[in-house]
């Protein structure tokens, strides 16, 4: 049986270990927050969604802030700790783990991505593209408004996977059958 980890350093640590586990071609920075000790955060460079190292790591949060109220939540309920066989389902030892994605096109940190995709996206789309990222794009698929070229390009690579690294954007294979919504259920970065 686990135990319930109690310091911001055992966190940091169980967190790391984890996600090398789960996703060991990605290169993980775990930090722990300054000051109270209350807080890890994640960083790592193209590899999994956001949402879905959300979904790993929310096991070491021991509640929730509740914006109604203002006020911490902390989850007391044994059921939140442990499954129906009575293993450790929630190992807590935090207030808040924050997940921050970072892009790099063909693995060269630092480099703005967006002028690079945008000629991709607009022959996904059917767009001419001017040159410049910050121009208005043309009609946003399913938004309903105009959009910077540099947003639509994020929303594509938001939805995406990039464990081999960024290279360009493409028709999803799955057009019209996936259940993402606008411009990420059309095209997909790889």
């Amino acid at each position: 049986m686990e135990t319930l980890l109690n310091t911001q350093a055992e966190v940091s640590r169980a967190i790391k270990a984890e996600l090398r586990a789960t996703w060991p071609r990605v290169k993980w920075s775990v930090r722990g927050g300054r000051g109270g000790g209350s807080s890890v955060s994640i960083h790592w460079t193209n590899g999994p969604t956001e949402k879905a190292v959300s979904a790993v790591l929310g096991k070491y949060e021991v509640g929730h802030f509740d914006g109604m109220t203002d006020c911490y939540n902390y989850d007391t309920d044994p059921e939140v700790y442990c499954d129906a066989a009575g293993n450790v389902a929630n190992l807590g030892g935090v207030q808040y783990v924050f997940c921050a994605r970072e892009y790099a096109l063909d693995g060269a940190p630092g480099d703005d991505v967006c002028p690079a995709l945008a000629a991709d996206l607009g022959a996904v789309m059917g767009w001419a593209f001017s040159g410049d990222v910050e121009a208005q794009a043309p009609w946003s698929a399913g938004g309903g408004y105009y959009n910077a070229w540099r947003q639509e390009i994020y929303k594509v690579i938001q939805a995406s996977t990039l464990t081999d690294g960024l290279h360009g954007i493409r028709a999803r294979a799955d057009r019209g059958t996936n259940s993402l919504a606008g411009i990420a259920g059309i095209a997909e970065a790889y």
